[in-house]
């Protein structure tokens, strides 16, 4: 049964070209197709930020998850509104982003069998060498640290639709052409994911679950560690000048306790029982 709207992922290394091929397939012509593009660097987000950094903090680590979680419900909403304008054009999303990780193109794989919509995945299969290249010649504020490119080139599980069910829908595109002459098998690609939307899954997703969980689990170590550096900030306002150091490190020491237990996953009570517990010291 043909679906009424489709998503497609645009994968790969920062300077592969998959900003200039999202540009070209929206400006085109598409044979009755309406594509928008939700790229990621458009929303406030860094793709420095990936996970792939020089030995990136917990905090950093954090904060980058809790971001991302953020942009997914708003790749989401953006999903819906350009899924649910009636027209009799074929609505197509196109996300833009380097997604390395299988599991960050499952996570908007999910967000399309929800929505009922087809699915597909098309990387641009760039060398590091030419994607730093390409990088080099960027506008200043555009350049992504090498060291960066790098790291996702060595971490990058491309498409596989044997390992993996959901990316069935996969072509992997060589950089060496121009971007013209990827346009006909993206056009392809979108038709049979058109014809074939992703199946709701019966039974339980355990792999969605724990991806779900741990996207929460993320979410409220950020919120936590935001509202109790609050707290803390408060109380070293009104602590006694000779009582603020041992104050502050006992506070300190409270606070790594539940963000330790947060990551661990040990720790399931709400933001509001962890504030109040967290506040006690105060």
């Amino acid at each position: 049964m043909a679906t009424q709207c489709v998503v497609i992922v645009l994968c790969g290394l920062p300077g592969a070209g998959k900003s200039s091929l999202a540009k070209r397939l929206a400006a085109a012509d598409n044979e009755g197709w309406l594509i928008q593009i939700f790229s990621f660097d458009d929303h406030l987000y860094d793709p420095a930020m990936q996970g792939a950094g020089d030995s990136p903090s917990d905090a950093e680590q954090d904060s980058w998850k809790a971001q991302r979680m953020e942009l997914l419900k708003m790749l989401q909403k953006s999903i819906e509104e350009h899924c649910s304008i009636g027209r009799k054009a074929l609505p197509v999303v196109i996300v833009d982003d380097n997604m390395y990780y299988a599991s960050m193109r499952h996570s908007v794989a999910q967000i399309a069998r929800d929505l009922g919509c087809g699915f597909g995945v098309v990387m641009m299969d760039c060398t590091e060498e030419t994607a730093t290249m390409r990088n080099a010649t960027r506008e200043p504020s555009q350049i992504v640290d090498p060291l960066v490119i790098k790291r996702m080139a060595q971490r990058f599980e491309k498409p596989d639709g044997n390992k993996r069910s959901w990316e069935k829908h996969s072509v992997i595109l060589k950089v060496e052409g121009s971007i013209e002459s990827y346009t006909d098998e993206v056009y392809g690609l979108i038709s049979l994911c058109q014809k074939n939307p992703l199946q709701p899954i019966v039974g339980p997703d355990e792999k969605a679950v724990a991806e779900a969980r741990a996207i929460t689990a993320a979410n409220m170590l950020h919120q936590f560690d935001m509202a109790s550096r609050k707290h803390l900030k408060k109380a070293m306002e009104i602590a006694p000048k000779d009582k603020k150091k041992v104050i502050a490190a006992e506070l300190n020491s409270r606070r790594r306790q539940i963000m330790d237990a947060l990551r661990n996953k040990s720790e399931l009570r709400s933001l509001d029982v962890l504030l109040e517990d967290f506040s006690k010291k105060l």
